[in-house]
């Protein structure tokens, strides 16, 4: 990080930037183009989403490796446990390799109870559709219909379910609110339905 000004134990500066932080101040030590005060926005805003993904994933690794002295570990932090234990739980229920660096902590912690499948799916709409916290959070609660699924005539004939399942052309978004549907309503599903959503599942997971 070229643009941190850095300083030794002793106040010696051992590498010169553009700014100087502490815990409570960033200071401008010398004059910055307009571009390096972008980056420097960029880079700050890019450690403080990160913040906490590195706070419960260090929980998370701690709690495996000292078990007993956990607990009372986190409490001489001097920082919020309910916080903490929040970020660790986050961390534990959703894979690093799943998590999306487009989308905030909170949109994460707002699917982290669901199954594996379906928390890869609300992240992947809300990129696509952009939504806030709060319209993420909305659309999960909101209660999904579809059309397409009353378009399918019942029929015993596996072969003719399925060349109607075929024919039916979903969107992405679409996609996601059948497999959310699916996966809320499953017991209930008519044999057609649960042929609709053997073929959503065979769609979702060429993604």
């Amino acid at each position: 990080m070229d643009w941190l000004q850095i300083r030794d134990v002793d106040g010696t500066v051992q590498q010169q930037g553009f700014f100087e932080i502490t815990a409570t101040s960033l200071v401008m030590t010398r004059q910055v183009s307009l571009e390096t005060w972008t980056e420097t926005y960029q880079h700050i805003r890019s450690l403080q989403k990160a913040t906490p993904w590195w706070v419960g994933d260090l929980l998370a690794q701690g709690e495996a490796l000292f078990a007993e002295d956990y607990a009372s570990a986190i409490e001489e932090m001097g920082y919020n446990v309910t916080t903490l234990q929040n970020y660790k739980w986050v961390c534990s229920h959703i894979i690093a390799q799943d998590r999306r660096e487009e989308l905030s902590f909170s949109h994460h912690a707002l699917v982290a109870a669901l199954p594996r499948d379906e928390q890869k799916l609300w992240l992947e709409l809300a990129i696509e559709n952009e939504w806030s916290t709060a319209e993420l959070r909305a659309k999960m609660n909101e209660p999904v219909t579809l059309d397409e699924i009353d378009s399918i005539e019942p029929s015993t004939e596996p072969e003719e379910i399925y060349s109607e399942v075929y024919s039916i052309d979903l969107s992405y978004s679409e996609l996601g609110a059948v497999w959310s549907f699916f996966v809320k309503h499953e017991a209930e599903l008519t044999e057609v339905e649960k042929a609709v959503m053997q073929r959503v599942e065979e769609a979702w997971n060429r993604i």
